[in-house]
Formats: structure tokens, sequence, C-alpha cells
């Protein structure tokens, strides 16, 4: 990412079954990864420049497929790395409907808790088809 000039990062399919926090000389790394399932393929992740840390003001992990970062600045930012429920199950496509409904929803409620005049919200979003 270095060699890249790439500052930040979001992941899906992390497969981090728990919250965790890395770092290394340039980046930290944040999972979310808890309230997933036994058998684990899903989990989000963001990769953050050390130059940008002193930006960050905080990192939520809502669940193993949705977190979200604020970022200080002339205008407060908030950035979402969601991963959508796959179409794993299209055995089941009125489960399939009904995961990827829950997951909008949720996504929708953090947009709605950090919507103000003066903060934007950025929103990442994984999905396979």
């Amino acid at each position: 990412m270095s060699e890249n000039q790439i500052d930040t990062s979001y992941l899906q399919e992390a497969r981090n079954n728990q919250n965790s926090r890395e770092s290394t000389t340039n980046y930290t790394w944040f999972f979310s990864g808890e309230g997933g399932p036994k058998e684990y393929t899903a989990g989000v992740g963001m990769v953050i420049s050390n130059k940008f840390m002193q930006y960050i003001e905080d990192i939520v992990r809502i669940h193993d497929r949705l977190m979200y970062a604020t970022i200080r600045g002339t205008i407060e930012s908030n950035i979402t790395c969601t991963y959508m429920p796959p179409a794993e199950k299209q055995h089941l496509p009125e489960q399939m409907i009904e995961d990827k409904g829950r997951a909008c929803e949720e996504i929708q409620k953090v947009i709605d808790g950090k919507k103000t005049n003066d903060q934007c919200t950025f929103v990442e979003t994984g999905m396979l088809d």
C-alpha cells in the first residue's frame, strides 16, 4: 500500500471473528468480526495510514458486516465499511431478500444517527453475487 501511496483501504470477507486493532509501522488495521456465524466467512476491516490516525475520532464496530470511522476535520465525516449478505442462498430467494433488506436497514440507521448539518457519510459496500 505504501508503495502505491494508498492511505486507506476497506476490507470485506476479512474472516476475522473478533474485534481487533493491529498496528504496523505505516498502517493501523481495524477489524469488526464479533457476532458472526460459527463457520466464519464475513468480517470487515479498515486499514488507515498512521499519518491520518490523528484525525480518527472514533471507530465503531456494529457487527461482523458493518463498521464506521468518524474523522475530524473542517467537516466531520463518517466512512462506513459494509459487507452485504452474499447471494449464496439462491435456493432461498426470500431469505436472501430479507437478509439484504435487514442489512440495508442497519446501514440506514448508522447514516440517520450520524446526520447533522455539518457531517457527511460515505458508504463503502462490498457484495458478491
